[in-house]
């Protein structure tokens, strides 16, 4: 066997961006293949780059395919736990907080159904499960540890058969009945994700969980038919935002935030993150606002801890234009708060905006306005989106502003683009008149 080139680069002092958040990167080659790791805590890279230095020192052989130090286990002896406490390590470390919380209920469900057993686990025993495969360091309790030893199956023993049992009860909810669509899909999908990686890892010669009956329904764009979304009309719009403002500082939060959300179809956690410099306000004509950061923790309230801000939903940068109305609007925010840089939105206290408070301004302001249709923060966006598309601008253009892909935008706001037959046609003749 030949012998290995691998080089794992020293840690970098990189300049500070001032549009985006860094990352913390880990670089390494493999026979002169070179690859990279992005992780958003420098602890957590420290971490990672002194697990490939010691691979290294160790001279562990290392996996062409992944490019990370090969699994020195024998699949025969390594259970399906084991193996998901692993993966959750080695796939979850650059994940977004909301999805590791994901991760580590699915992967717990997993090792659950992964057996020929039929103990039922408790509460309390799926939470200390689900801690020992996401929590370095912690242990497990001694019945766990039991049940892990006598009924959790080894990866060899994953044949067709016993994956298609797998595949019915991750798609059931643990006090029976089926789950919906979306979920009973994403739970499939990562226990699949989590054998394709043991295939990788050369522990696995192939995975062999059976297709879907159904093909691809479990793709959230795919789903047929999908409700269709109420949109208000725009004078709903305009008498919830004229009766959100009031003597209370406070209520200019509410204000602006929800005139960003109806006008520019922000998200609720893009938001809350928006700093003044984000910001392009000319002193006349059409401004823009650029995208950078969210808030994509896990329960709790919108943007805490500070920690929990990171990269957007899609991870893209994107800017969006501004109308005339809404840059008077910010600049008029701007004029009463007195805010030259930093943050937009903070309480008096120093913390972020609430979901809960805003929700309440707008079912308070709707009321006010004798307005029947939903005002909520994410239908905000709604609003934008569909009204967008309902005016004639091109679907690309405004699957770009809401940092969505055509697809999605098509699936979720095809109400909006329906009846427009006879516009279009109009159109169609006019672009061919001479």
């Amino acid at each position: 066997m030949s012998r290995q080139s691998v080089k794992v680069q020293p840690k970098e002092r990189e300049k500070p961006r001032y549009d985006r958040a860094s990352p913390f990167r880990v670089r390494w080659s493999v026979d002169g293949v070179a690859t990279e790791r992005n992780f958003p805590l420098e602890e957590d890279a420290d971490a990672f780059r002194k697990t490939l230095e010691k691979a290294v020192a160790d001279g562990v052989r290392w996996n062409a395919r992944t490019l990370l130090p090969a699994t020195k286990v024998d699949a025969r002896k390594l259970r399906v736990a084991e193996w998901c406490q692993e993966f959750y390590r080695a796939d979850a470390v650059t994940s977004a907080p909301n999805s590791r919380r994901t991760s580590g209920v699915t992967l717990t469900r997993f090792v659950e159904v992964a057996t020929e057993s039929d103990v039922t686990w408790t509460t309390p025993e799926r939470s200390a499960m689900r801690r020992w495969i996401t929590t370095p360091g912690v242990v497990l309790p001694p019945q766990l540890v039991l049940w892990v030893k006598h009924h959790s199956l080894l990866l060899s023993e994953l044949d067709e058969e016993m994956l298609k049992l797998i595949d019915a009860r991750l798609r059931t909810r643990i006090e029976g009945g089926r789950l919906g669509a979306l979920t009973a899909g994403r739970n499939v999908k990562l226990a699949k994700r989590a054998l394709d990686h043991a295939v990788r890892a050369g522990l696995l010669t192939s995975n062999q969980w059976p297709a879907t009956e159904d093909g691809e329904s479990d793709r959230k764009v795919n789903k047929q038919p999908k409700p269709e979304i109420v949109v208000a009309s725009l004078e709903e719009a305009q008498a919830v935002v004229a009766n959100l403002r009031n003597h209370q500082p406070r209520s200019w939060t509410w204000w602006l935030m929800t005139i960003l959300g109806l006008y520019a179809g922000l998200r609720p956690q893009e938001t809350i993150t928006l700093e003044v410099g984000d910001f392009t306000l000319p002193d006349e004509g059409y401004g823009s606002v650029h995208f950078t950061t969210a808030w994509n923790g896990a329960g709790g309230e919108w943007g805490t801890p500070e920690e929990d801000i990171g990269p957007t939903k899609t991870t893209r940068h994107r800017t969006v234009p501004l109308t005339p109305y809404v840059v008077c609007c910010v600049r008029e925010y701007l004029e009463f708060t007195g805010l030259t840089e930093g943050k937009m939105f903070l309480t008096r206290s120093g913390k972020r905006p609430s979901a809960a408070n805003w929700w309440r301004a707008l079912n308070s302001s709707s009321t006010k306005a004798s307005v029947s249709a939903a005002f909520y923060p994410y239908g905000l966006r709604h609003f934008a989106a569909s009204h967008w598309l309902a005016s004639g601008i091109e679907p690309p253009r405004v699957a770009s502003w809401l940092g969505n892909s055509v697809s999605v935008l098509h699936a979720t706001y095809a109400h909006a683009v329906r009846g427009g037959e006879a516009r279009s046609l109009a159109m169609m003749s006019a672009a061919f008149e001479q």
